[in-house]
This record gives structure tokens, sequence and C-alpha cells, in this order.
């Protein structure tokens, strides 16, 4: 598919560039319009000098989706880093109560080390949990809250890189935009150097490391292929509209392509 996608890059930018000597050649021959050709021709090679952008943009971002760390870093942090992120928990230590507790409306238990302690997750709906430190044998609940705070993040992280700023939690129209599984549950942000390490508030979980690699690759396919810029993020009907519109204009412009490969096709064979 990777290769596939390739060839289909390279033929679309080569549809442009032809496509802009026609137009050049047209203009220099003294003609009026913007196409030589017509009938089909004529549509195709026009609606294509304008939807040459979204064409080419969305068959590259597409080809980039499957990039999977050949140009760019894959954005997932290092077993070994995985490892001391979570840091080893005494699972041995949790009591027969802790364990056996189910309290009622609690749809889901889930315990994972974090920072070397356990916690214990209660998803009680899709949209709603309440987390704790899980209780040993010496060690009486917490109160419970929803989601882990910053500062428990900061310390996590701050296990795998040095000079990390304090965690937090990354707005819904940021430039790098990140969203944990669970609806309107933090994502954590800290910044250590040129590494920007993204944490999952409401499970612990390490979402993404991201380099200058990977914070490149966020603009060259997310932002190309979904047009989830902040300025339109923060406009959703602007966004819907846009994205119609080209998609609108991609579908016009092949289906000329479609008609003048079906004339060429049943186009009888000529005697040589």
């Amino acid at each position: 598919m990777w290769s596939i996608s390739l060839v289909a890059l390279v033929t679309s930018v080569a549809g442009v560039w032809l496509g802009f000597v026609r137009l050049a050649a047209n203009r220099s021959a003294g003609r009026k319009g913007l196409s030589p050709f017509r009938g089909w021709m004529r549509w195709h090679h026009v609606i294509g000098l304008f939807a040459s952008i979204i064409v080419v943009t969305w068959i590259l971002s597409g080809w980039l989706s499957m990039d999977h760390g050949r140009l760019f870093s894959i954005g997932k942090p290092a077993a070994t880093e995985s490892v001391n992120f979570a840091s080893a928990a005494a699972w041995g230590k949790l009591s027969a109560r802790e364990i056996s507790l189910l309290p009622a409306r609690v749809r889901e238990i889930e315990w994972f080390a974090f920072d070397g302690r356990i916690y214990r997750r209660e998803r009680l709906d899709l949209t709603s949990q309440r987390l704790s430190l899980a209780a040993d044998a010496t060690q009486a609940p917490e109160p419970g809250r929803a989601f882990l705070q910053p500062d428990e993040v900061t310390a996590a992280v701050r296990r795998l890189a040095a000079n990390c700023l304090p965690a937090v939690a990354v707005n819904v129209i940021d430039d790098y935009p990140v969203h944990s599984a669970m609806p309107n549950a933090p994502v954590y942000r800290s910044v250590c150097g040129d590494i920007w390490f993204h944490v999952d508030g409401a499970s612990g979980a390490m979402l993404e490391k991201l380099d200058a690699s990977r914070r490149a690759y966020r603009w060259a396919y997310g932002a190309l292929h979904t047009l989830d810029f902040p300025s339109l993020i923060a406009r959703p009907l602007l966004r819907t509209a846009l994205i119609v519109t080209l998609c609108g204009l991609g579908f016009a412009f092949a289906v000329t392509a479609m008609v003048i490969a079906w004339r060429r096709l049943r186009r009888p064979p000529q005697a040589p």
C-alpha cells in the first residue's frame, strides 16, 4: 500500500505539472480561456487547475499515514521508557478487601501501576469515573477523585527525562491536539527540552512521545488530511463547509477523469 500510494503521488504531481504546462502554452499562444481542450478534456483540465492542491495534498497525507517510522519518528516511547514510567509496583501488597470491594453503580474496575504506585480506576459510565490509590494491607483507601493530578504526572515523567516542566492539561484547540480514550478526561503535557510527553489523566497511559520529527508529522499528515488546524477546529461549521467543498471539487475532477478513461477504452483500435 505504501508503494502504490507513492506511485499515485508521483503520477498526481506529474499530472498537475502537465496541467500548468498546458495552461502556460495556451496563454503563450494568445488564446482565451484556461484550457486549449474541448469537451470533457476541457472540464478535466480546468477543474484540475483548481482541484490540484486538494488532490495532491490528500494523496500526500494519505501516503504519510502509512509512514510507520520510515520518514518520521513513530511517536511512541521505547519499551524501557514505558517500564520506567510506570515503575515497579508491589502488586502482592494489595489487600483481599481491595480486590473484592465492588461498590454500587460501578461498571468496571481496573488497577494500573503509575509512578511506582497502584491506582484503582472505577468506571461509572462512559463519561465518568472514580480514581484512587489502591489500599494495601497497611493503608486505608484514599478518598476518590476523577483523574490524575498534574503533580503526579510531572513526578512520573521526570523518571524519563531531565529538565521537565510541570505538566499542564492540553487545550482542546491546541496546535498539537491529543485526546483521552474517555470523553472529557484531561490529557497532560510535560515538556522536557525538545521532547514532549502526553499522558492520559484518566488511565495513566503514555499516549505520545513527540520529538521535533513527530511534531512535523502532525502538520504533514494530520493537518493536511483532516484540516484540524486550530483556527478551523474553533469554527466547526466553517471547517465542515470547507471539507465538503473540497471533497466535491475532488469528486468532480475524478468523474471527468473516469469519463475520459472510459471513452478512451471504448475507442476502436486503429489499423496500423
